[in-house]
């Protein structure tokens, strides 16, 4: 699919939204979403309430990502 630059950012602003909420629902003080590609796992949105564990951007191998 090809999404205009606006659409995307709609996108992205709604996925950090619904990560915001579901670690206020169920008290996670980190929640992440990411792509598995090729052998590897990549973070594509991550929150964070108080301490940060886990950032944005980061690729680890998929036998390191459990």
């Amino acid at each position: 699919m090809n999404y205009s630059r606006q659409t995307r950012r709609e996108l992205e602003d709604t996925a950090v939204s619904v990560l915001e909420r579901i670690s206020d629902i169920l008290d996670l003080n980190t929640v992440y979403l990411t792509r598995f590609d090729r052998g590897s796992m990549t973070v594509l949105h991550a929150y964070n309430k108080e301490t940060t564990l886990v950032s944005e951007g980061i690729q680890v191998p998929m036998k390191d990502s459990y």
